[in-house]
């Protein structure tokens, strides 16, 4: 199912906390399309990871990176208790 986005959409993608998302499965989740924002991969210690078997579950240790307008985001940080991830080196 493709979807067309207007050149005057902004896409952005932040890398965040899991927040309320921790146990969950980051495709599989309605958050992944709430307003637009999408997960994309997830990054667990130095590997970041967009191949996920079913049975991989967000540990609160874990980033994901998020795609979507400006507000889109702000809206699933908002929803889930998300918060950005300042350099995890």
């Amino acid at each position: 199912n493709e979807q067309l986005l207007p050149p005057e959409t902004h896409l952005r993608i932040a890398v965040l906390t899991c927040g309320r998302l921790v146990g969950t499965h980051p495709f599989e989740t309605s958050a992944d399309s709430l307003n637009g924002a999408t997960i994309v991969a997830v990054q667990r210690e130095e590997s970041v990871l967009v191949d996920l078997p079913a049975d991989f579950r967000l540990a609160a240790t874990d980033a994901v990176f998020v795609c979507g307008s400006s507000d889109a985001i702000s809206s699933l940080q908002s929803a889930y208790s998300m918060l950005p991830v300042r350099n995890r080196h």
